[in-house]
């Protein structure tokens, strides 16, 4: 079965895609520096990975953090220090 981008997914996407054309048309235009033009295709890749494992986390219920049910009111289980 295959499964169709959700409306989340494509905001994310169109948002990369901005981005990604802003910084090219700056890059071309020479008003980026030699840091930032390294930098941009970095965070560019950390987002992307970023998007899949929240993805991959809201989709599978065990990577979720486990919480305690109260009736009504779900409160999170507490962090250990």
């Amino acid at each position: 079965m295959v499964r169709g981008a959700t409306l989340l997914q494509a905001q994310r996407w169109a948002g990369t895609l901005t981005a990604t054309f802003a910084f090219i048309a700056c890059a071309v235009s020479g008003e980026l520096g030699p840091v930032t033009m390294t930098l941009f295709p970095v965070g560019l890749v950390g987002s992307v990975q970023r998007q899949r494992v929240e993805e991959l986390r809201l989709v599978t219920p065990q990577l979720r953090a486990p919480s305690t049910k109260l009736g009504n009111i779900t409160k999170p289980s507490k962090i250990q220090n």
